[in-house]
């Protein structure tokens, strides 16, 4: 599956929703190709659950950049926002199940340790990135060789 396809149609459902009404939501694909093996369902379910985050983190007002690029064997997607950011303290537990900084009725805390679970699940990544200002997520895939297409008969490339 193609992660920018993904990032796209996640934030086009997203848009319309009152908590992304003043949310900026911008997609910076850099180089290579973005194709890795995995389930769209679980990995949209993982990258709504950081947006949303994000979003609450900065009250519904602010700026998300999602950072698509391909690094030697892997796709890798920042998610960048420019809230609070998150204190050291919360970093430390931030992936641990049921640690959460919300309220009871806001969260089981679950969302994240899930998150993580997922990616893994994919055989990638999921952290917490040093940023100087807001919070940072890294996702990293084993990026899907592109395939060649050749005439059998021919042995011509297909474009």
């Amino acid at each position: 599956m193609d992660l920018l396809e993904l990032v796209a149609g996640v934030l086009d459902s997203l848009r319309p929703q009152k908590l992304f009404r003043y949310v900026a939501l911008h997609v910076h694909p850099k180089r290579g190709h973005f194709r890795v093996r995995g389930d769209a369902d679980q990995l949209r379910q993982v990258l709504v659950n950081l947006l949303l985050n994000a979003a609450q983190a900065m009250q519904g007002r602010g700026r998300i950049d999602l950072e698509l690029d391909q690094n030697g064997g892997l796709v890798e997607l920042l998610v960048r926002d420019d809230g609070p950011g998150v204190p050291a303290e919360v970093a430390e537990k931030i992936f641990e199940p049921f640690y959460s900084t919300k309220s009871s009725d806001e969260g089981t805390g679950l969302g994240l340790s899930l998150c993580r679970k997922l990616v893994e699940d994919h055989g990638g990544s999921l952290d917490l990135v040093a940023s100087d200002r807001g919070a940072c997520f890294r996702l990293a895939f084993p990026a899907l060789q592109e395939e060649k297409n050749f005439d059998n008969q021919k042995g011509d490339f297909i474009p």
